[in-house]
């Protein structure tokens, strides 16, 4: 069984609905001033996530400081800078919604981006709108479920400024033996800014608590107000195949404080 977190920030923004008038209706006349209000200060926000290629697509949510219906989204496509790095987005909505959030979905590998450009039905431009600069590695972890690994039955997450912790109860059937590897995408690892434990140990028979948490010194923080990575919890059984035991995009910020529980 494969789960996938997304665990969310307390978001600080609160978002409103940008309200349509005639100017807007233009594409020409799209006022700096609504571009900045959905931008917020994403320019402070960097992601390093994984790219599973074994998957179909690789989902992400992107955050905006306002929610947006004037014009129907009808496609989009990715920049870096001011350089078009991917027109093959696939997109779940056509307006920006709950709360400033965006769906997109990737079916290939791209390295990064830091824009999105949004196009009408008629094919004109809407804007192109910060995103905050996301990194993405390529991983491919495709074997299939035996029915004897191990799976995440609960966990309870907490944020606080600068750090973040997890505790996780995982279960599995059968009596095959398998160890356990957590992953961060290289890019972010080699900074040398996180600190990370991660700890497991048996609960009762075939169930294991997990803890993990990790910090980012202030100071380490730089310009960004926001820094969010991809961790992978991988287990391997004894002829070396792999299985994503947990996926979860973890926010670590200068400003949230938010716990979750499931």
């Amino acid at each position: 069984m494969i789960t996938i977190l997304t665990i969310a920030g307390c978001d600080p923004k609160q978002p409103y609905n940008i309200q349509s008038t005639d100017a807007q209706s233009d594409s020409s006349k799209v006022s700096k001033d609504i571009v900045l209000k959905l931008e917020g200060d994403n320019q402070k926000q960097i992601s390093y996530l994984f790219y599973n290629e074994a998957d179909d697509v690789k989902t992400i949510v992107l955050s905006f400081y306002a929610n947006y219906n004037n014009r129907k989204i009808e496609k989009v496509e990715l920049l870096q800078g001011d350089t078009i790095v991917t027109n093959n987005v696939r997109i779940s909505d056509t307006t920006i919604n709950n709360y400033g959030k965006f769906l997109i979905s990737l079916s290939n590998y791209i390295e990064k981006f830091n824009k999105i450009r949004l196009y009408d039905i008629n094919g004109e431009i809407i804007f192109t709108l910060n995103t905050g600069q996301y990194y993405l590695e390529k991983v491919n972890i495709k074997n299939p479920s035996k029915g004897s690994e191990w799976y995440l039955s609960s966990y309870v997450t907490k944020e606080d400024i600068n750090t973040f912790n997890m505790d996780a109860v995982f279960k599995k059937d059968g009596s095959e033996l398998y160890k356990y590897q957590v992953i961060i995408p290289r890019k972010f690892d080699e900074l040398n800014i996180l600190k990370q434990k991660e700890e497991i140990s048996k609960a009762e028979e075939n169930s294991s608590k997990f803890h993990y948490e990790s910090q980012i010194s202030r100071d380490d923080f730089g310009n960004y107000v926001n820094i969010a990575y991809d961790m992978l919890v991988i287990q391997k059984d004894n002829q070396g195949r792999q299985l994503t035991l947990m996926s979860a995009n973890i926010p670590l910020s200068i400003t949230n404080k938010v716990e979750t529980n499931k």
